[in-house]
């Protein structure tokens, strides 16, 4: 495959979803509209799916999640006035005064806010965190105190761009969780992208975890901060590990909890709150452009999955893939992971280095995120991601999460087909 061949792709089911492209060179693909919620049941279906069946976990099933979920508001207009984070490489810093629109188009992932992706059905949240650029701290060679006010410190999330503030995200996701207390939602910190001096770090971990323990929306009345609704270990007593397996919804119901928070432990304080995603959630990236291989390589994965937890007892232990192969086969790496937990299958493809590099510098109509989702998120010469995800299910694969960009542009619709699929398996139950 060629560094360009990313152009000679069809745009599969585009026209026939009704979008508008703009193929001129120099315009990277947008969509010139915004899909909304059109039906209130997508904002309660976990209340109505399982009112019934209290003891059917998260990891038993099937999860429409966003992938780089609180990119929605970089800015893809001309002229592209967007800013990177603390940390980013130089080349490309400079790509975004070379090409703002095409680094852009190549960082926005989603195109509306995280309450109304919530609204749509959504229910996992990939969340990246960072400091912008031009306001990281600076030390003086010790420990770097917290202000007297630290939420006053800003923290955003990105897609390396800049997005939004921390603080819109979390009045969002806090207005949602109030408003719908019995819908659970995963808030994965898969990115916390700090400076690389460790004493500048620490203290932004310590920021990220006040706004999570204290944070709360100036407008929100009755609304307590994350940590308030959150599944931790002094409520729901539980390891990381088994987060998945061993909590019904009745159970968080009853704790009258609806957010589970998962980061790194090396990236925030240690605190009931902060579960160990390490431990919690394997999320394997194919790492690929190629919607067949990208197939292959979360089918394996599934079929790999469904081996470890038929054995008796279930091999939870393994290792994590680092990619795929050529014919979607998982490259094995060596760093440990959990089997039995949240189980992501990462469905949004991605470009190599050599065609991003020259997608953003030359950008075309095709050369964006926008143009790469629809490849999978639209049904043409093979599947959708939501069907492949129904069909797999069908067949008895241990599906859970899944995550793809720009999921309200799908056809059919993602988040209905995979609510619907999740209805369907609690009728036949």
């Amino acid at each position: 495959m060629t560094a360009r061949s990313l152009r000679a792709w069809p745009l599969i089911g585009v026209a026939a979803a009704g979008l508008w492209l703009s193929g001129c060179s120099g315009s990277p693909a947008q969509p010139a509209d915004t899909p909304r919620p059109t039906s209130s049941a997508a904002s309660s279906w976990m209340e109505t799916t399982y009112r019934d069946h209290p003891d059917v976990t998260l990891g038993q099933i099937l999860i429409p999640g966003t992938h780089d979920s609180g990119s929605g508001f970089i800015n893809t207009n001309e002229p592209c006035d967007n800013e990177v984070i603390a940390g980013t490489q130089e080349a490309i810093s400079a790509m975004l005064v070379a090409e703002p629109c095409g680094l852009a188009a190549f960082s926005r992932a989603q195109d509306v806010s995280l309450r109304d992706q919530l609204e749509s059905g959504i229910r996992y949240l990939d969340l990246r965190v960072g400091v912008p650029a031009d306001q990281v701290v600076k030390s003086a060679g010790g420990p770097i105190p917290l202000p007297p006010d630290p939420l006053s410190v800003e923290l955003v999330l990105h897609h390396t761009v800049v997005s939004q503030s921390l603080t819109r995200a979390l009045d969002d996701i806090l207005a949602f969780a109030h408003a719908h207390p019995k819908e659970q939602v995963i808030l994965d910190f898969q990115h916390v992208d700090l400076p690389t001096d460790p004493r500048v770090a620490q203290f932004y971990e310590q920021i990220l975890a006040q706004y999570l323990l204290k944070y709360v929306p100036a407008n929100g009345t009755g609304i307590g901060p994350v940590c308030s609704r959150a599944w931790s270990r002094d409520v729901i007593d539980v390891p990381d590990g088994d987060l998945a397996r061993k909590v019904g919804f009745g159970r968080a119901w009853k704790a009258d909890r609806n957010l589970v928070v998962l980061a790194e432990p090396s990236e925030l304080p240690a605190n009931p709150c902060f579960r160990n995603r390490d431990q919690a959630i394997l999320s394997q990236w194919p790492k690929t452009q190629d919607p067949t291989v990208s197939s292959n390589y979360n089918r394996i994965e599934l079929e790999q999955r469904q081996a470890k937890l038929a054995a008796k007892p279930p091999q939870c232990r393994g290792t994590q893939s680092v990619g795929a192969e050529a014919d979607g086969t998982p490259k094995q790496g060596d760093e440990p992971a959990n089997w039995c937990g949240f189980f992501v299958s990462q469905m949004q493809l991605s470009t190599d280095n050599l065609t991003y590099g020259e997608c953003v510098l030359l950008p075309e109509g095709d050369c964006s995120l926008f143009a790469l989702s629809q490849l999978v998120n639209q049904s043409g010469s093979q599947q959708s991601v939501a069907q492949q995800m129904v069909s797999w299910s069908g067949a008895g694969l241990p599906t859970n999460i899944v995550i793809v960009d720009f999921f309200n542009y799908s056809n059919p619709s993602y988040t209905e087909t995979l609510v619907e699929r999740n209805r369907q398996s609690v009728a036949g139950s």
